[in-house]
Parts: C-alpha cells; structure tokens; sequence
C-alpha cells in the first residue's frame, strides 16, 4: 500500500490470486536456524533506476550518457521481476523461506524476514553485492545502497546442504547469487556476522531515496 498525493487522472489497482501445493508454498515464516540466507542479482536495482530516470542531470558529471542509460535500463537489466529466480531456485533444491525487498531495501528485508520467522539473521554486510554502476549513483546522491529500494532482487534462505546446487542452478540461468549469512536462532534480529565486526544491522526508519526529494 502506499499514498500518491496529486493525481489527477484516475488509475486501476488489481489483486492477483493464485494456488499453489501447500508443502509447495514459499513465504518468509520458513527460514530455519542454520539454513544459508542468499540474496540474488544485487542491490540497489530499483534505486538505481528511479535515480538515473528521474535524477539523471544529477548524474552528468559522474557517468557517461552510456553509463546513464545503462543505469535507467537496470528496470529490464538485471530487471525487477523475480519470477525466474524463485522458480530456478525452488527447481533446484529445498527453499525454506522467500522474499523480495522493496521500499527500505535489503536491510528492512532482512529485518522483515527475521520477524516473520522469528530467527535471528547472521550476515555479512560486504558480501551483499551493489554492481559498480549502481555504487556509483547512491554515492552521488549520498544514499545507503542497502537501505534503497531494492526491487529486483530476492532473499531466500536453504539448508546448507542445498546452497551449492541452487547458486549454480541460478548461475547457470545467469543469475547471480551470493551467500550473505546465517540464520540464527530468535528472537528476531539482524546481526552483524563476526567477520562484519558484530553488533545489529540499522533498520531503515524510511527508505534512504527520500532523501533526495526533500532537496
């Protein structure tokens, strides 16, 4: 849900249902401690598009025209649709829980998915990747890559045993997927892993592209 002020035009909001098996059905109540949390593609790919796209004589002066079309282009490169990650990954092997990060980024998500499971996430900040291109535009505008809006990627979690075979299944389809952490026992939290030096991972009170429209 969200609040647009200003329309002057009318516009349709659609519901979309499906079925699925219920030992099929993947939510983010699964993650299980021990299981490896993976994230796919990278972060921020939203973020980066909506700067590029609507922020783009912001960033003249760091990236070429071709780098800024490259940028605006991340809605259909790497995209925003996870479709075919979930569906390599769960082709692949066990996937215990699943969700896609949005408005806060990969930092609410994983806040989200330690609520919903009531586990508690060990990961490692450096291991979630931000591609060059997206690095350089939340630096521009001074923003947290991992509290941007995120759409694009996908957090799952596994048991150990399965993470091997469901990255080189996604790496196979060209997607890439990294191992970021550790679920953990509740209650529910995000740490910072030993080798991220400890201690809990910020949750975004908002997401950080706002800062950029309150100039």
């Amino acid at each position: 849900t969200e609040v647009t002020h200003g329309l002057d035009r009318p516009i349709a909001v659609g519901a979309l249902v499906g079925e699925v098996a219920r030992e099929r059905l993947g939510t983010p109540r699964g993650a299980t401690p021990g299981d490896r949390i993976l994230l796919t593609k990278g972060v921020p790919i939203e973020g980066t598009a909506i700067l590029a796209g609507e922020q783009g004589e912001r960033l003249t002066a760091v990236l070429s025209p071709e780098e800024l079309a490259r940028a605006r282009d991340f809605l259909t490169d790497p995209g925003l649709d996870v479709l075919r990650d979930a569906r390599g990954a769960t082709g692949a092997g066990r996937v215990t829980a699943m969700h896609d990060p949005t408005e806060g980024g990969v930092a609410t998500a994983l806040w989200e998915l330690a609520e919903a499971s009531g586990r508690a996430l060990e990961v490692n900040p450096g291991r979630i990747p931000v591609p060059e291109l997206a690095g350089r535009v939340c630096r521009a505008f001074g923003v947290d890559p991992l509290a941007t809006i995120a759409s694009g990627a996908l957090l799952l979690t596994c048991p150990p045993s399965e993470a091997e075979a469901i990255r080189g299944a996604l790496s196979d389809a060209g997607i890439a997927c990294s191992d970021i952490g550790e679920v953990k026992t509740g209650p529910p939290a995000v740490r910072r892993g030993p080798e991220a030096g400890g201690g809990m991972l910020d949750r975004p009170d908002r997401d950080d592209l706002g800062k950029v429209y309150e100039t």
